[in-house]
């Protein structure tokens, strides 16, 4: 999962079907228009957070 820094935004790879690095450098957040740049991997206690295949 990875998190807009501006406004909160979660994309979640699994649902998505598509990772976040293969995303391009013209991805922009669907709620605000911030560049792919101003995401950031979510974590929990400082390790990555995943969601199970089929949980969204």
């Amino acid at each position: 999962m990875y998190e807009c820094r501006l406004c909160g935004f979660t994309y979640h790879e699994t649902s998505a079907n598509k990772s976040f690095s293969e995303l391009g450098e013209e991805y922009r957040c669907p709620l605000c228009g911030a560049a792919k740049g101003a995401f950031a991997q979510a974590s929990f206690g400082g390790k990555p957070v995943q969601l199970p295949a089929g949980h969204a």
